[in-house]
């Protein structure tokens, strides 16, 4: 792993939340869906990492159960990997389940989760910068 890449926070008011954060000195980039996820996200850099602000588009988005579940707050803490595919190997003979066996497309490059009832109640994302969501809506 390379770094912290980013801490997403699960909010019910993508907008409202960018004001609040907007107001803690944050300058939020453009905000992206990622229709596979059922996701809007707005990404803030902080030093060499970024915050994220995440709401569903979506009734059956994996967020909305959180939110409806325990409530805003931090949802995830990712982590940046050189090669996703190498790191899902990995991952597995370790003895974890990644939540996806194949990398899916996030709002800024190639992902996959590990389970938070493998990881002490923390889900856990793995990123491998560029190809994501955003780069694939502008081809």
């Amino acid at each position: 792993m390379k770094k912290v890449d980013h801490i997403a926070i699960a909010v019910s008011d993508l907008e409202k939340a960018k004001k609040t954060f907007k107001k803690l000195g944050f300058s939020f980039e453009e905000t992206h869906e990622v229709s596979a996820m059922k996701v809007e996200t707005a990404f803030a850099k902080i030093g060499e990492s970024h915050i994220e602000l995440i709401t569903p588009t979506s009734k059956d988005s994996t967020v909305k159960k959180f939110l409806q579940k325990k409530g805003e707050g931090i949802h995830h803490i990712c982590f940046e990997v050189t090669n996703i595919e190498a790191s899902i190997q990995k991952m597995k003979e370790k003895g974890f389940q990644p939540i996806y066996d194949k990398p899916q497309k996030g709002a800024q490059g190639l992902v996959t989760f590990l389970h938070p009832k493998e990881t002490h109640g923390v889900l856990v994302e793995l990123i491998q910068r560029g190809f994501g969501e955003r780069e694939h809506n502008h081809e």
